[in-house]
């Protein structure tokens, strides 16, 4: 029987280019990445050395990235912010990418909250979430792109 290997590794600019080539059917096109050259015009956080190599994770699945993850910590939280290969989404990865992310928040952080945002319309992400042991705390409204979302505050509850 053959078992699949997943492998959790500092994110790669080499990640980041294939992630901005990752598209996603809508209505969850919103979380499709810029164009590698947008990223660079606009200075995101991902393309700094030192920010990816203390922040960003991408998870392989047999050689294969799959997925990649940020840890944002802060005084008191941990931010998280997630993205699964689109080819993955609704095929039964998702609970695997957040059993290998909490054990990775496990490992690495001790007494602080882990929080995630999640727009409300993903109902599919939210239902992973709170099967992932996320419970609701609250809600905001983002501007994002000219645009008032509604977005979920989620924070993990360990059994």
């Amino acid at each position: 029987m053959y078992l699949d290997k997943f492998e959790v590794r500092i994110t790669t600019e080499q990640d980041i280019f294939e992630i901005c080539n990752w598209r996603y059917e809508e209505p969850y096109d919103v979380y499709n990445y810029p164009e590698f050259e947008i990223l660079r015009e606009q200075e995101w956080g991902i393309l700094f050395k030192e920010t990816r190599e203390r922040e960003f994770l991408s998870l392989y699945k047999n050689g294969e990235l799959i997925g990649n993850f940020r840890f944002i910590e802060n005084e008191k939280n941990v931010i998280l912010g997630l993205s699964l290969k689109p080819d993955f989404c609704g095929q039964g990865f998702g609970s695997k990418f957040m059993r290998i992310i909490l054990k990775e928040y496990n490992n690495r952080f001790e007494d602080k909250n882990l929080i995630l945002k999640v727009r409300e319309f993903n109902k599919r992400a939210i239902k992973l979430y709170k099967n992932s042991g996320f419970i609701i705390i609250g809600s905001e409204i983002r501007n994002i792109n000219g645009e008032n979302i509604k977005m979920l505050i989620m924070q993990y509850k360990a059994n």
